[in-house]
């Protein structure tokens, strides 16, 4: 997604810690949400969790593609601070989106994860059986060319959507991982606060508003990620 601007990270960061005093408040309300690990025992994903790692490692980049913004964010993969044994090859808020959509949501549901990247998060959720689950990217951090490519590996295509598409995809559940909210692209914004099929959104912890309108928070996975549900 977008290149943040000395505006937004002093706008945005400050907020943050304004925000996440907030969530430390509505922890107080709401019942803790914990990853359920023995879940994840009823599928077989360390051979896609190898192949993710060597993949990655073994990636042919294009001149214009920032290698260390996914550096960074797989960096955390192994942090304590997020997640204590961290199973798969993934930014940790990640898992917390697989274990809500495992426990609440149908398989047959059209997901539809923001800021995609290079798909991991995706790769996941159609290993497991969420073939519904497609992504969206402006490319500002990667090529598309470079994501499908990557994505030949694991016999995927197809799942990167244009803005146009994202503004008829009717989706059930929406993800944005590692990117403010409000930064997205107001007609996608606009579309789906309006579009009656939406029933979550799954946020990031530390990219996450306090508030959307004509949705409530209804958990929160600590440090992981906040669940916006339709009022």
């Amino acid at each position: 997604m977008k290149n943040y601007t000395v505006k937004n990270v002093i706008l945005y960061g400050i907020g943050g810690r304004i925000k996440r005093l907030y969530f430390r408040i509505y922890e107080l309300f709401f019942s803790k949400i914990e990853i359920d690990r023995s879940l994840l025992n009823q599928f077989n994903l360390k051979e896609t969790t190898d192949l993710l790692k060597s993949s990655y490692n073994n990636l042919e980049l294009q001149p214009s593609d920032n290698k260390k913004y996914f550096d960074t964010q797989l960096s955390w993969v192994g942090a304590d601070k997020f997640l204590k044994d961290n199973p798969l090859y993934l930014y940790p808020p990640n898992l917390a989106v697989i274990d809500f959509l495992i426990k609440n949501i149908k398989k047959e549901s059209n997901l539809l994860d923001y800021g995609c990247g290079l798909s991991n998060l995706i790769i996941y959720l159609r290993k497991i059986g969420f073939n519904n689950s497609f992504g969206y990217d402006d490319f500002s951090q990667i090529k598309k060319e470079t994501i499908e490519k990557f994505l030949e590996k694991f016999n995927i295509s197809n799942i990167l959507l244009s803005k146009e598409e994202v503004l008829s995809f009717k989706s059930n559940i929406i993800t944005c991982i590692c990117y403010y909210w409000q930064m997205i692209d107001k007609d996608i914004i606009n579309k789906e606060l309006n579009n009656p099929n939406l029933e979550y959104i799954l946020l990031d912890y530390y990219y996450a508003p306090r508030h959307i309108k004509g949705f409530k928070i209804v958990g929160v996975y600590k440090n992981l990620l906040i669940i916006f549900k339709r009022k």
